[in-house]
């Protein structure tokens, strides 16, 4: 009733109300779901307010929040309305949407028993009715047969399928279908009284007399509009001349199958075969062959921390299949610090039981449960595992327990140590051996019934190659050490002889002795020795006078020389190496017990560059040890210059590296830079105070950070006190 209660007014009514017991209201449904509607139209549904209680009940009004949601009718115009015991009032609700989007909203209904409340949920759509599928490639040959008449045709059968994916029927009545470019008069018009309910679909195809095809089925004057294209196309579904759903496709249109949504009604167009449903190539009417439920396996496991291991999703599908799922799947873990998840790849993170889902769009799999356990101990590793030391020296091992879940921990004690011979080496407390004679030893570490191995070998100084003997291979290793800076530490200690710091020829040659079994000791001072060089056909002649018997002379050049040889040196042996720093470096030695004795007390050394007689070289240092070990120093003999000079570089033009000569007369506060030719410093080779002579700089074509400079013209600049010049050069990469 409105207006009035019976034959009571509103008062009267609200003392009966009082009077009574139980007045109660619910909403059905208590959720009014409109599901997508397309903006600017309208849909309109009911809410159905009903007296619960056993007395009387007025509803006062209906409030909502905005406009996307109205009430059609005006059910208060000023008085409450009376509802006795299970009465029920509708009331009509119109949703509009402005936009697309979801819009969930709330409805209150007031009544004197309380708030009713009734949530409101719709989707604004552009498209409500879609084109989810199209065939524009029929496969050839019986294959291509889409709308079941037997005849594959390539017009007749393409077909496109609408679906409606609201919750309201839709009149299709005078719609149009039709591609792109296609005239008015050409399109496909729905007859009168079409309707597509909800979930519905309608197929029309190019022509032909359709059989077997589930739903309304429709065909065309022989072909779609003016023919679906294989390369590209659009079709339209158009009420006069508003669109209402339109589907675009490239040249994926042209591979023997239809497009289809996925997911379906929704998503973006597909291949239909890569659309879960059996490899078939369309399905005109038919709906896909959805997922129906999913799990997980494994389903209840145990793992050891650190461990890592795959889930497998298994798809359950609505034709009873069961496939395996691997992009659609996202997951959810109960505790992520115990178990960390990606892509169905685990790890155990943390002791403890953690829960774990799969979902595949709306659905969700039976949780699976997870342990993660603490892993036994399965080996022990030491390191290092192979060692080279001398004897006298202790290793310390770091040991490491190896779990069953490949895991690593370091182990400081509870450890058993021993040794395969007790001779080489002994344990001596926590994790150390000590090396005792030379020789190898297994080194053992135990625990648990486990044990860890290590190799030791010791060997004397001077036995560079751990043979157990000092021979003339050990020289020979002494030699290669001394004249190439790269050392292992046991090399750098095992070939230290003296135990200065430096591996030299006074190393080589106390090793000599040993090895002739005469030592050599401390004798008295020696008289220094000449070296002077000449100028002669084919390079230059070193020549050192050479005032007893030495053991070895080490001796570094400077300059391009190619090569150095030995023109008097008795039975000694002459071994030589560029250094990195572009000088030339050789040694002079041998195991005669004579030693190093050239005729008339000299040694004359050949150096040649290789390329140019007769151009200089330099003598950066020479040195020596006699038959007792005594140092032996040499005296540089040249000529000073008499004035200063920068000469022409040498090569030049040159590809890697060059050498700069230059004469000072007397000591001179010099500096030698590089310049580009934009007058830009390079490299600064020289810079400082430096004695009279000849000398020579070696440039490897590096500027001041050690990079190497392109190809160009550069500078040579030299600057000795008052003296200035500069020489051109060409630098070819």
């Amino acid at each position: 009733m409105k207006g009035k209660v019976a034959t009571m007014g509103i008062w009267a009514a609200l003392q009966v109300l009082q009077a009574g017991a139980g007045a109660d209201g619910t909403a059905e449904p208590d959720t009014l779901v409109f599901g997508p509607v397309r903006v600017g139209t309208e849909a309109v549904d009911t809410v159905r307010i009903r007296n619960t209680g056993a007395v009387d009940l007025l509803v006062a009004s209906a409030t909502l929040p905005d406009s996307v949601y109205t009430l059609p009718t005006a059910p208060f115009s000023g008085d409450s309305i009376l509802l006795g015991p299970a009465g029920v009032l509708d009331l009509p609700v119109r949703f509009a949407p402005p936009d697309t989007g979801r819009f969930a909203r709330r409805l209150e209904v007031g009544t004197n028993g309380g708030s009713v409340g009734v949530d409101l949920d719709g989707e604004g759509a552009f498209e409500v009715v879609v084109i989810n599928e199209i065939l524009a490639d029929p496969p050839s040959g019986e294959a291509g047969n889409a709308n079941g008449d037997s005849i594959r045709h390539s017009s007749q059968d393409e077909f496109v399928e609408l679906l409606n994916i609201g919750l309201r029927s839709v009149e299709l009545s005078g719609w149009q279908l039709s591609d792109k470019g296609t005239a008015p008069d050409r399109r496909f018009t729905f007859p009168p009284e079409t309707r597509i309910g909800p979930g519905e679909r309608v197929v029309l195809f190019g022509g032909g007399t359709p059989v077997g095809i589930e739903g309304q089925v429709f065909t065309d004057d022989g072909k779609l509009g003016s023919g679906l294209s294989n390369s590209g196309d659009a079709v339209y579904l158009i009420d006069q001349s508003d669109t209402l759903a339109r589907a675009t496709y490239g040249p994926e249109g042209g591979k023997d199958q239809s497009l289809v949504r996925h997911p379906e009604g929704r998503g973006e167009f597909v291949l239909h075969k890569l659309f879960p449903a059996n490899g078939a190539l369309f399905s005109p009417g038919t709906p896909r062959i959805m997922l129906s439920g999913i799990e997980i396996l494994p389903s209840d496991t145990s793992v050891a921390l650190g461990e890592t291991f795959t889930f497998d999703v298994r798809g359950i599908f609505g034709d009873g299949e069961v496939r395996t799922l691997e992009d659609e799947v996202s997951w959810e873990v109960s505790d992520t610090t115990v178990l960390a998840l990606e892509g169905g790849h685990a790890e155990a993170r943390g002791l403890g039981e953690v829960g774990v889902t799969a979902l595949a769009g709306e659905l969700r799999s039976p949780e699976a449960r997870v342990e993660v356990v603490a892993p036994g101990l399965a080996g022990l590793v030491l390191a290092p595992s192979e060692t080279l030391v001398l004897v006298g020296d202790s290793v310390v091992y770091a040991v490491e327990g190896v779990y069953s879940d490949s895991s690593r921990e370091r182990i400081d004690g509870g450890l058993a140590w021993t040794v395969s011979d007790s001779s080489v080496a002994r344990p001596v407390g926590g994790n150390g051996v000590l090396a005792l004679g030379p020789g190898s030893t297994v080194v053992w570490a135990g625990l648990e019934a486990l044990l860890g191995e290590a190799l030791l070998r010791a060997a004397e100084v001077g036995d560079l190659n751990a043979d157990g003997t000092r021979d003339l291979l050990d020289a020979l290793h002494s030699v290669h050490l001394i004249l190439d800076a790269s050392a292992t530490l046991f090399e750098r200690r095992a070939a230290d002889l003296n135990g200065d710091g430096e591996i030299d020829i006074f190393d080589l040659a106390k090793l000599i002795g040993w090895i002739l079994g005469k030592p050599i000791a401390g004798a008295k001072a020696v008289p220094p020795g000449i070296a002077t060089w000449r100028m002669e056909a084919g390079g230059t002649v070193l020549s050192v006078e050479v005032p007893v018997a030495l053991r070895a002379i080490s001796l570094e050049v400077e300059g391009p020389v190619e090569e150095v040889r030995l023109q008097e040196g008795g039975e000694a042996v002459l071994t030589a190496r560029r250094t990195p720093h572009g000088t030339l470096k050789a040694l002079i030695y041998t195991l005669s017990e004579q030693g190093v004795r050239g005729r008339d007390g000299q040694i004359c050394l050949s150096l040649s560059d290789g390329e140019q007689v007769g151009d200089p070289v330099g003598v950066v240092s020479i040195q020596g040890v006699d038959l007792r070990g005594a140092r032996v120093r040499f005296q540089q003999a040249p000529a000073l210059p008499t004035a200063y000079a920068l000469s022409q570089n040498h090569p030049n033009p040159f590809n890697s590296a060059t050498v700069i000569a230059y004469d000072l007369p007397q000591e001179s506060r010099v500096a030698l830079r590089i310049f580009s030719c934009l007058g830009q410093e390079v490299a600064r080779l020289v810079d400082g105070s430096v004695r009279a002579g000849t000398h020579r700089v070696y440039w490897d074509g590096r500027d001041r950070r050690g990079r190497r400079v392109a190809s160009g013209v550069y500078l040579v600049c030299l600057e000795a006190d008052t003296y200035r010049a500069v020489v051109k050069m060409v630098l070819l990469r």
